[in-house]
């Protein structure tokens, strides 16, 4: 189910150059790059990690060889078409085999978790859990493209099972494989660390206590334990090796000192409150609320009612997942500067445990009727899939596709038509048109003015637009651009239309002739979908 889930609608605004519409996306051409600059020993750097773009160049290996050895490959170069005999086609393929890899790390997260719940607290909460997570909007959302945050959260599943294994058995591979994966999980986005670092309390608590009771009383040196070391050798040179730091020294510097410019800061949220605590109480309210929007409103309550239910009927496993949702928000959460609901996903994992762990309570307790918790368990994930689902149904009935059609069939030929960046927000643009880029962090009314573009196509739902709206409007008005068409699909009646980046509302403006001309005059040529 994950799986079909996750493939639903996969293609999603695809063929579209070297362009995807899922922002912060990575495909098609950043692991290319990535891999350019690795065979030529050329300095390397991106705002996240290298390992995934390294699985990805991986991935991509097969279908370059293909290329070159049919000819369709020839003196690549680092432009457009890039050497390529069919770029459109060849570079869709490139994108689909990075959406696809996120699709099947999305299903394996969703496995890793049902045995790690199931580790935990049984079978049937494994499964509760595993199925709120299969059925979870963002979860679906980022299985479909080829941003890294699906990659992350399946190694740091990996990295949590291998911490519960290591619990019960204390055995030296679990050491190594939690390093490992945790390694993998900060090689693929740099926030994993905040809630590593919140693991490592309970894991020296509990081997200490194994270590005591096994050597009769007596207290080991902790720290000096070949397991810990091994595991922590592992992490090291895991990361020593996916940073390529004896070769790449520069473009590792390069990502800290952007990471430090950027990232570790206190969050926007806090900085613009009138004190920090109530920052703290805003951003914790808006990351509750993200929550909330992962599987609607009752798997919320399922969530929320797990987490306490959990901290109060089991406080010795509870705590052990508390510290590093603690330290997330501390070292992450609290210092980025924006908040988004896929950082929130780490700590969702743990939520979806307790949940499950409630809900198989709830149908083992003998006091509640049978077909009540049956029913109000089942009625809860059939929402979830339904509100998870509509993502899938808002991909393929994306806004872009009827602007597409609109453009196709009103915009003449040899037309010169201002497209307002980013592009991922952007329809695709019929053959015959000149298009014309407008940087996305340049003012709109002096770049259209100068370009003497004929339409201008402007992606309405960033946010930074949505609180100017009125503002854009009148500038665009003095210039002579009044709005023809505008776009934006109907969200399902059981689902969220929760991204900018999918199903955005899309504004057509048309040149007039006469600058400054009355809205009233072009009413009857506005339509809507």
């Amino acid at each position: 189910m994950s799986l079909a889930l996750n493939l639903f609608g996969i293609t999603w605004g695809l063929p579209n150059g070297g362009y995807d519409w899922a922002n912060d996306s990575v495909a098609p051409l950043e692991p290319l790059a990535y891999a350019k600059r690795l065979i030529y020993q050329e300095p390397w750097w991106s705002k996240y990690p290298p390992f995934h773009f390294m699985v990805l160049a991986a991935l991509y290996a097969p279908y370059a060889l293909y290329l070159y050895l049919t000819g369709n490959l020839a003196s690549p170069t680092d432009f457009y078409p890039y050497g390529l005999k069919d770029p459109e086609f060849s570079l869709m393929v490139f994108t689909l085999i990075a959406r696809v890899t996120s699709a099947l790390m999305g299903m394996g997260t969703v496995l890793v978790n049902y045995y790690t719940a199931k580790r935990l607290y049984g079978h049937r909460a494994g499964l509760i859990s595993a199925l709120l997570i299969a059925t979870s909007h963002a979860v679906i959302y980022y299985s479909h493209n080829a941003n890294v945050d699906v990659p992350q959260l399946f190694w740091i599943s990996l990295a949590l099972y291998s911490f519960v294994l290591l619990l019960e058995t204390y055995e030296m591979k679990y050491y190594i494989l939690l390093g490992l994966y945790a390694a993998f999980a900060v090689g693929t986005k740099n926030s994993a660390y905040a809630l590593f670092l919140g693991l490592l309390p309970p894991l020296l608590w509990f081997h200490m206590r194994h270590a005591q009771a096994t050597s009769k009383g007596a207290f080991p040196l902790v720290l000096a334990d070949r397991r810990l070391l091994y595991g922590f050798l592992t992490s090291v040179i895991t990361l020593i090796v996916v940073f390529n730091l004896p070769f790449n020294w520069q473009g590792f510097t390069e990502h800290v000192q952007f990471h430090l410019g950027s990232s570790v800061k206190t969050s926007r949220v806090i900085r613009e409150s009138a004190s920090v605590l109530q920052g703290d109480v805003t951003l914790m309210t808006k990351y509750v609320i993200c929550i909330l929007q992962s599987n609607g409103i009752p798997a919320f309550l399922l969530l929320v009612a797990g987490f306490f239910y959990c901290l109060f009927k089991l406080p010795g496993r509870s705590w052990t997942l508390l510290i590093p949702m603690l330290t997330y928000y501390v070292f992450f959460l609290r210092s980025h500067g924006g908040y988004h609901l896929r950082y929130i996903l780490p700590v969702y994992l743990f939520l979806s445990w307790q949940a499950g762990k409630l809900a198989a309570d709830l149908l083992a307790c003998r006091k509640i009727p049978k077909l009540i918790s049956t029913t109000a368990i089942l009625l809860i994930l059939v929402h979830s899939l339904a509100y998870g689902f509509s993502l899938d149904l808002l991909l393929t009935r994306d806004s872009r596709y009827s602007a597409e059609k609109w453009m196709e069939k009103n915009i003449p030929q040899g037309a010169v038509v201002a497209a307002h960046d980013p592009g991922y927000g952007l329809p695709r643009f019929p053959p015959g048109m000149q298009v014309r880029r407008i940087r996305p962090d340049r003012r709109i009314n002096s770049d259209v003015d100068s370009l003497g573009a004929d339409y201008l196509v402007l992606d309405m739902s960033l946010p930074e637009r949505l609180k100017q709206r009125s503002k854009i409007y009148q500038l665009l008005h003095e210039m002579g651009y009044l709005p023809v068409a505008s776009f934006k699909s109907k969200t399902p009646i059981f689902g969220a239309d929760l991204f900018h980046a999918v199903n955005p509302e899309i504004i057509i403006f048309e040149k007039t002739q006469t600058p400054g001309q009355s809205l009233r005059s072009l009413e009857g040529r506005h339509s809507s979908q």
